[in-house]
């Protein structure tokens, strides 16, 4: 889910510079404030939802990814079983030949003394241990599979992924594996809160931290509507806040004023305050 959600500008406020218009501005400005606060909690929605499919897309790429480095070593290590056994087998069937050949020479040679019976039934016991030996290097073999061939074959390629296709498995570039597992594009998104953006935060690490990241924007959101509501109220009545900001880089919207003995503080962009000293009128 993207967000849609935009927010509507809220009308110019009331001034006491303007006086013929002053009271329906004022009714407007107040009633568009219900609107912005809905329209906010709209906006917040979406992007907590944007948030959650973001962290949940990255998980499943993890998993992917991990799936497919676990294959790839499985089939080293059989590839390496493999190999031992043959070379034990080769070396086993050399062992065989030799000693068959050794006790042929004796039993055909002419020397009146025959083989040792002794000696003979060593190397038919050493024979048999042998062929034993070969036995098991085979058994401890994996069973040649098309999959595991398919694996081997595949180019070792920086940024690709072992991905199975329905009847094999393929290595897929990064673009292409996030296509295969229904990842979107959101990984490849600029970090914004336009339309073709994704989420705009200092974090996407988990779903936690972004709801944090989200409630506080609403919070603000919502602490601006509300003083902006109460400016209202009192511009109505006549007076001026005089909560006035500790410096000249407090928090403040543009249009704000406020006052304290000896200086009016008005705020002239967004946390930027100016102030000028006040006297007594003589």
């Amino acid at each position: 889910m993207s967000i849609t959600k935009t927010i509507t500008a809220l009308p110019a406020p009331p001034s006491r510079s303007d006086p013929t218009n002053f009271d329906s501005r004022a009714d407007t400005f107040l009633g568009a404030l219900p609107t912005l606060a809905t329209e906010i909690n709209t906006w917040a929605g979406q992007a907590n939802s944007t948030a959650s499919t973001v962290s949940s897309d990255k998980t499943a790429a993890q998993s992917a990814k991990t799936a497919a480095e676990a294959a790839r070593d499985v089939a080293i290590s059989y590839g390496s079983a493999a190999t031992a056994a043959k070379t034990a087998i080769e070396q086993a069937l050399d062992t065989v030949a030799g000693e068959t050949a050794s006790v042929v020479a004796h039993a055909a040679d002419d020397n009146p003394h025959p083989v040792p019976d002794s000696q003979f039934a060593g190397a038919v016991a050493y024979a048999t241990d042998l062929a034993s030996q070969a036995a098991r290097s085979l058994s401890l073999k994996q069973n040649l599979a098309a999959n595991l061939t398919a694996v081997s074959a595949l180019a070792v390629t920086d940024g690709n992924f072992i991905v199975g296709n329905g009847s094999t498995f393929v290595a897929e570039s990064g673009a292409t594996a996030r296509a295969s597992l229904g990842l979107g594009d959101s990984a490849t998104k600029n970090v914004g809160t336009t339309a073709g953006t994704v989420a705009a935060g200092d974090t996407l690490a988990t779903e936690t931290d972004n709801r944090v990241l989200y409630d506080e924007e609403l919070t603000r959101a919502v602490a601006y509507a509300t003083d902006l509501a109460g400016q209202a109220a009192r511009t109505l009545s006549g007076s001026v806040p005089s909560n006035v900001p500790a410096s000249a880089s407090a928090p403040g919207v543009a249009g704000q004023i406020r006052y304290a003995s000896g200086y009016l503080y008005v705020c002239v962009a967004a946390n930027t305050w100016h102030r000028v000293a006040i006297a007594a009128w003589t």
